[in-house]
């Protein structure tokens, strides 16, 4: 963005604007010198693509610690699926309307697992 921004010392932004752990299925676009962009047009290269395709199934494996001191009984882990058009440290750059960059919430699902001693 530094070129269209006419900023050659521009440091970017943020990368995601997400919470730590999240997973982002996208494919990245990459320009000339390798750096990850928005801008479609100066693109050289193109990342893995992590998009969903039309009516498919990702598997995804978490780990996490329950804390020792968890109290005993039920413990509930719930998985969100959002959809999101843009990341918002990139909307805040481009000025994008909020209703642009909302984040849609497509499904989800909780497992109960039991804490015993």
């Amino acid at each position: 963005m530094g070129i269209a921004l006419d900023k050659p010392d521009f440091k970017g932004v943020q990368r995601d604007g997400i919470p730590i752990g999240d997973r982002i299925f996208r494919m990245p676009y990459f320009d000339p010198q390798g750096r990850m962009t928005i801008q479609q047009w100066n693109t050289k290269t193109l990342g893995v693509d992590y998009r969903f395709a039309p009516r498919e199934t990702k598997i995804e494996t978490f780990t996490f610690t329950i804390p020792d001191d968890a109290p005993e009984g039920p413990f509930i882990v719930t998985a969100t699926v959002n959809y999101q058009r843009l990341v918002k440290p990139v909307a805040d750059l481009l000025k994008v309307p909020e209703d642009e960059t909302e984040i849609v919430k497509v499904n989800s699902h909780f497992t109960t697992i039991t804490i015993c001693e």
